[in-house]
């Protein structure tokens, strides 16, 4: 019996095979119960590969550009996005974009460093963390050297004005010295036309700092400068404004002088002056009024007592290169220095006094280098004959006789009046620059004459000559003349 147990095990085996084998065409037969469920496990879903973390959406363009088949977004937060047939490629731009440009088939991305660069020489973005729904706002300290800082200009305003002595709010503080020089200026709006407008800078003058304080200075104005109140003043390198040959033409400026010019009879026991004096307003327009009184002139001596007086009323053209101007007037005429047989014989070897015109040209600048001449006609015996001429000539020197400005002077004339004088002086500015409140003097030496009708002559018409018919004295001359401007 032991013996048939393998074959018999043989036989089991063989009979499930069989069975399986005859019923493949049935119907699967349900389930047995016995049978335990076999678990189904969940097969992964196939991912497609991500897209790199930079180059997915949260990209604010600032730019984009085509170039072939390659089309690219540049983003704010420096990031360049590349689409090719190749796929997608991101790549970082060295700082914030600004714009994308094409040059030669090639893309250039400009940063706000204001560099260019080749895309495909950017480094590559991708693995970089970003986050692109918002991305952060990198703040990164500049290079010393792309950081181009805009000057920052130093304006003050002028505080106080006197004399030609300017105070301002600047100081060393603000990095003023003394010695350094400012600019006095105003900007206005101008109009253009079409709503367009453009601002433009009106420049009084520039002028040298004199004292210094912490957060103040002193500044002098050069002669004839005038600075508004309203002016704003900046430091500056430019060449200072003041000017001696050729100063400004001030306006609203009224002139006040007196010239006393004494002198010393040598042929008789005597004196007299040859004096002067004007009053003059220039107006903002370049036109001056003037009151001219040249000569006026007394003599007191033993051989006879004289005067020459000539007045005379004018309006000119003025400009700070030349004047020229007509007045009207009256003069005293001495009736010894021209025919009597002209006159009426009440008028005959004495003093009369006649209608006057002058002219008056001066070629220069008032207060610069100049030469200036008056001429005059008066109205006698029913005609016009010459009255005189008075010639003036100035030098500007420096600042010779202890002041800042000089100049050197030089004056003459004579007229039908009675009357003449030569003189040289040294015009000194004592204070102030030439504008309201200043103050000129002007000392001088020279000569002088008067000369008029003798008092003791007889005259016979019917003599062809009469002989002392004119008595004269005159000798050497001091002057002293004042100028006060306001």
């Amino acid at each position: 019996m032991t013996r048939y147990l393998p074959l018999l095990a043989a036989l089991l085996l063989l009979i499930p095979a069989t069975a399986f084998a005859e019923t493949d065409d049935a119907e699967d037969p349900e389930p047995s119960e016995e049978v335990e469920e076999v678990e189904e496990v969940e097969q992964p879903e196939a991912v497609e590969d991500p897209e790199p973390p930079a180059a997915a959406t949260g990209c604010t363009e600032v730019g984009a550009a085509e170039v072939g088949e390659r089309a690219f977004r540049a983003c704010e937060d420096g990031r360049v996005i590349v689409d090719g047939p190749d796929g997608r490629d991101v790549r970082m731009a060295p700082g914030r974009i600004d714009k994308l440009i094409i040059d030669d088939d090639q893309v250039w991305v400009v940063t706000t460093r204001r560099e260019a660069t080749d895309v495909d020489g950017l480094p590559s973005a991708i693995g970089v963390a970003v986050d692109l729904e918002a991305p952060p706002v990198v703040e990164r300290e500049p290079d010393v050297d792309e950081v181009e800082e805009e000057p920052v200009e130093t304006v003050g305003s002028a505080l106080s004005e006197q004399y030609g002595v300017v105070v301002i709010d600047l100081g060393a503080r603000q990095g003023l010295s003394e010695g350094d020089r400012v600019e006095f200026f105003d900007e206005r709006a101008v109009e253009l036309g079409d709503g367009e407008r453009a601002t433009e800078t009106v420049s009084y003058a520039i002028a040298r700092v004199s004292a210094v304080s912490e957060n103040r200075a002193e500044v002098v104005l050069g002669l004839n400068e005038r600075v508004p109140e309203t002016a704003t003043v900046r430091p500056t390198t430019r060449s200072a404004t003041a000017e001696t040959t050729s100063p400004p033409r001030l306006g609203g400026l009224t002139r006040v002088q007196l010239a006393l010019r004494p002198f010393l009879a040598l042929q008789t026991v005597g004196a007299g002056t040859v004096s002067q004096g004007l009053i003059s307003h220039q107006f903002d327009a370049p036109f001056t009024i003037e009151a001219i009184f040249e000569p006026l002139a007394f003599g007191f001596a033993r051989q006879a007592n004289l005067v020459a007086i000539t007045g005379i009323g004018l309006i000119s053209y003025d400009t700070t290169l030349f004047q020229v101007g007509l007045g009207v007037g009256g003069t005293t005429v001495d009736t010894s220095s021209f025919g009597q047989r002209d006159l009426a014989e009440e008028d005959r070897l004495r003093v009369v006094g006649a209608f006057a015109i002058s002219q008056k040209i001066r070629l220069g600048a008032l207060d610069g280098l100049h030469i200036q001449a008056i001429n005059s006609f008066f109205l006698a015996a029913q005609a016009f004959r010459y009255g005189g001429t008075t010639v003036q000539a100035q030098l500007p020197v420096g600042s010779l006789g202890g002041a800042e400005y000089s100049w050197l002077v030089g004056r003459g004339g004579g007229s039908a009046a009675g009357h003449g004088f030569g003189e040289v002086g040294l015009r000194v500015l004592v204070r102030g620059n030439g504008d309201r409140g200043s103050l000129f003097f002007t000392p001088t030496i020279g000569g002088a004459q008067l000369r008029g009708p003798n008092p003791e002559a007889e005259f016979d018409p019917e003599a062809h000559y009469t002989p002392n018919l004119q008595v004269s004295y005159g000798g050497p001359m001091i002057g002293f003349e004042v100028e006060w401007r306001l």
